[in-house]
């Protein structure tokens, strides 16, 4: 194994939190599908990277509240700049900046990573512009000057040009539209005296139509200059004008044609003081523009309309103040309601001191419609600052900004507010604060085909309620999906608990428990195929969300259906716990297969091949006891009475069971005998038709049995190991391994003394029997031809919880951590 690999696997899988972070360089898109992407680079502990959400307008979070962290695992260096855009198919484009590499990026709307490059090289500026054939427009600017990259919906480099060199010191680059006929480069150029605006234009497919132009050459230095396309291929534009004597600055507006040609430059606004952070809005062949203004002594929000074809003033030729009460009011937006020609204008106001968010409408002329003192959208003790607004249609927008938490950190906060002032929700992108990093738990690994899924769940996005996340290994060991795992279906309300999964085909299916409390919790399901899209967008199939509590579910395949069934106690005042199942697909309603005056509990279900009647074992409670029950029937269609596998009167508990390839199942449990307190087992085989073959009884002389558990060997035997007590306080693990027919092959101790509380995990790879041992007081991991020779291992660590796997015909080790942060996956070797 390469060096890198180990880097990645053992020193970039910490599952981070967003406890303590600072954020900054905020942006919102808002998505074709209403939606909005959210990104913003944050230092969390310690480290600087970009941050991904995505949030549909019911408030549901697709990537979770701690977002997905988009980071290499080779360049732990911090991201000093990125750009967004979104575009067709609604996927999100990203291009961030580090020390070592510059990075290009397409996410779908699952937060699915499409493809992902890095560019050698630290960029100073990015920009992004949604390409007509699907893919994106990069505009680099590094130590080697302006570049042009076109990137395909594929990954695909298409061509890459070279704008500007560096010596000629251009800054602020930025890319505009320019219809179907190509876009537009704009850059800020120093002349020797001041800055000055250049535009050259360009066809999608990489061919200059024109040499870089001067867009306006003023006596005067270009600041902060805002643009957007006029719509016919041109553009408009509105900047700050630095005056050279220092006599504040002032408003200008200008207009350039599709074919190159300058409409117009004018003053917008020159009255007395500063006219700056203008923004720029189009809206039928009007401009709306609302800037900051202090000549009244305090920072002001003005507003203006422009005729586009001439950039003649249409409401009075200062301005109007949209608001001037006292306190400086900053950074302002506006958002269009084309329905009644009116608009919502957002600003940052400090009345209070501190940055708070108000809003006001207004009608076209600039006339306040609500309250005169605005609406409040963010107040309070808090600072909130970077303001960021996106609309999603005529009747909504979103409302993005960064708020300053004491001694805790910087947050992002999104919302979803109406144009009539309704705030449907605002919520703090913040996730655990309790932790300063996850607590991961629940470790699974699959193979699936030739890749690697494992699962696992942490706290990252709510302090106690665990999520679960996945991860895809391809065969070289390399991530197919994001580095920090992906969020199977977040659900901030509920923990995420018991995954099962089963594969059909190259989708996988993911079954598991909801949990609200001790008494409530309910069933999910989602499915993902390969390349890592959900099937149930953006929520997950709610299996069942009856009272009470559904528990103990597992999957039931079939080669036309894929059922879920488990244990319910929405009746407990009735009858307690039953049994339920229901097709998920195609979806059918849920059916109580097993419901009783009786308790049910802990259901096995399978079907033999080519079957249409399947094996059916449960625990019932009968005369006060538990019992083992069998049947084989159409799937939930119990024939009465079913089979009593062992009809003794005495207590049984501790249940497993599996099923033979051809169709053979085995089921094994625990039997109070001979005396109280004492148990042995049973372990029973019944034909594909469900006819009893054979049944054994413990082999052992010992009196006591504890938890037993079936391995299938490779061979088709059948080992069962378990625990046994051969004297008081003390406990053996054991093991029987019999053959197909019920011959007993061997028997013997795998391990002595061990505690009562083990667990264990036994595979076999290549003739070679790997056990890992789970103890009070640690782990142990033993290997061996011979099952009664295992002989210790030494484990690549000091795990919190590991689990043993085969994949690539050879053993590995999941395993996180003693402080349950970091995810490891190991290989073994036998020793010598």
């Amino acid at each position: 194994m390469s060096l890198p690999l180990l880097f990645w696997l053992q020193a970039t899988w910490s599952i981070p939190t967003p406890a303590r972070q600072v954020a900054q360089e905020l942006q919102v898109f808002a998505g074709h599908a209403q939606d909005a992407w959210i990104g913003y680079r944050a230092n969390r502990n310690g480290h600087i990277a970009l941050y991904i959400h995505h949030i549909d307008t019911s408030g549901y979070e697709n990537l979770g509240r701690s977002g997905l962290c988009l980071c290499s695992p080779t360049d732990t260096t911090p991201t000093h700049t990125w750009s967004g855009t979104v575009g067709e198919r609604n996927w999100l484009f990203l291009a961030w900046s580090t020390d070592k590499n510059t990075y290009i990026a397409a996410m779908d709307p699952g937060g699915n990573t499409q493809w992902w490059f890095s560019i050698p090289g630290k960029a100073q500026r990015l920009s992004l512009l949604p390409w007509p054939s699907g893919g994106a427009i990069l505009l680099l600017q590094n130590e080697k000057g302006l570049s042009l990259q076109a990137w395909a919906a594929t990954g695909e480099k298409a061509w890459e040009k070279l704008l500007a060199a560096p010596e000629t010191s251009p800054r602020k680059p930025r890319l505009l539209p320019s219809g179907m006929e190509g876009f537009l480069v704009i850059w800020e150029a120093f002349s020797g005296q001041n800055w000055q605006l250049m535009v050259q234009k360009w066809q999608w497919n990489g061919q200059a139509e024109s040499t870089p132009t001067p867009l306006s050459q003023p006596a005067h230095s270009v600041e902060n200059a805002e643009f957007i396309s006029d719509g016919y291929g041109g553009l408009i534009g509105v900047y700050e004008s630095a005056s050279l004597t220092g006599n504040g600055k002032d408003l200008y507006l200008i207009r350039y044609t599709r074919n190159g040609t300058k409409l117009y430059e004018k003053p917008l606004c020159t009255e007395a003081g500063h006219q700056q952070n203008p923004k720029l809005y189009k809206r039928g062949t009007e401009l709306l523009v609302v800037w900051e203004d202090n000549r009244r002594q305090d920072w002001d929000i003005f507003f203006q309309r422009i005729d586009l074809s001439t950039g003649r003033p249409l409401l009075a030729p200062e301005g109007v103040p949209l608001f001037a009460l006292p306190g400086p009011q900053q950074k302002p937006h506006l958002i269009l309601d084309y329905f009644q020609n009116e608009l919502v204008a957002l600003w940052i106001d400090f009345r209070h001191l501190q940055g708070d968010i108000y809003m006001q409408r207004y009608n076209a002329d600039g006339k306040a419609l609500w309250d005169f003192t605005g609406r409040p959208v963010a107040t309070g003790t808090l600072q909130q600052h970077s303001l960021q607004t996106a609309p999603q249609d005529f009747q909504y927008f979103w409302v993005a900004y960064l708020e300053d938490i004491p001694q805790e950190g910087t947050y992002p906060v999104v919302g979803l507010i109406t144009t009539q002032g309704a705030i449907r929700f605002q919520r703090r992108l913040q996730g655990n604060s309790a932790t300063s990093l996850a607590q991961v738990t629940g470790l699974q690994a699959h193979p699936w085909k030739e890749n690697l899924l494992l699962l696992w769940q942490d706290n990252r996005d709510t302090a106690g309620q665990t999520q679960i996340y996945l991860q895809l290994l391809r065969p070289d060991l390399t991530a197919a999906w994001p580095l920090q795992g992906k969020p199977l279906s977040p659900q901030s309300t509920l923990s995420q608990k018991e995954p099962q999964v089963t594969f059909r085909g190259d989708t996988v299916w993911v079954l598991w428990k909801g949990e609200e409390s001790d008494v409530e919790c309910d069933l999910f399901a989602q499915a993902l195929t390969l390349q890592g899209p959900k099937v149930f967008q953006p929520k997950p199939f709610i299996v069942s969300n009856a009272d009470r509590m559904q528990q103990e579910a597992r999957w039931l395949p079939h080669p036309q259906k894929l059922y879920a069934y488990w244990t319910d106690n929405r009746s407990m005042e009735e009858t307690g716990f039953d049994l339920y199942l229901r097709s998920v697909t195609p979806p059918a309603p849920e059916v109580g297969w097993r419901a009783r005056a009786s308790l049910q509990n802990t259901a096995f279900i399978t079907f033999p091949p080519e079957a249409t009647r399947a094996h059916h074992l449960w625990q019932e409670e009968i005369n006060g006891r538990y019992q083992m029950l069998y049947a084989y029937a159409p799937l939930g269609e119990i024939p009465e009475p079913p089979l009593w596998l062992s009809p003794t009167q005495k207590p049984q508990r501790f249940p497993d069971a599996l099923m033979a390839p051809d169709g053979t199942f085995y089921a094994t449990f625990c039997e109070e005998s001979p005396g109280p307190y004492e148990q042995t087992f049973l372990l029973f085989a019944l034909s594909p038709k469900g006819e009893r073959l054979w049944q054994q009884r413990s082999p052992f002389p010992h009196k006591h049995h504890l938890y037993p558990h079936l391995t299938l060997l490779k061979n088709g035997d059948i080992l069962l190991t378990i625990l046994a007590s051969p004297a008081p306080n003390r406990w053996e693990l054991l093991y029987a391994r019999y053959t197909p027919k019920g011959e007993l092959r061997e028997k013997g101790t795998l391990l002595t003394p061990v505690p009562e509380r083990s667990r264990w995990q036994l595979i076999e790879i290549d003739k070679v029997f790997w056990l890992l041992l789970d103890m009070p007081t640690g782990y142990t991991l033993y290997q061996g031809s011979e099952l009664h020779g295992l002989k210790p291992v030494r484990l690549p660590g000091v795990p919190a919880e590991a689990i043993l796997l085969p994949w690539q015909g050879r053993p590995w080790l999941f395993w996180c951590d003693k402080n349950r942060q970091k995810l490891t996956l190991s290989p073994l070797s036998p020793a010598p």
